[in-house]
């Protein structure tokens, strides 16, 4: 199980989730998003940032 640094459990949402309603997640303490909805969205250019834990 992935912890924080204080050793609490990291918090991962998943189902439902896009990009209209991410932030929403995130801001509710979500520390993980999980959603499929660029596999189903029209092709676009995206950044992504890896973080070492």
């Amino acid at each position: 199980m992935l912890r924080r640094s204080d050793g609490r459990p990291l918090l991962a949402a998943a189902g439902g989730i896009n990009a209209g309603n991410a932030g929403a997640y995130a801001k509710a303490g979500a520390d993980i998003i999980v959603t499929s909805a660029p596999y189903n969205a029209a092709p676009t250019d995206i950044q992504v940032a890896l973080d070492v834990l």
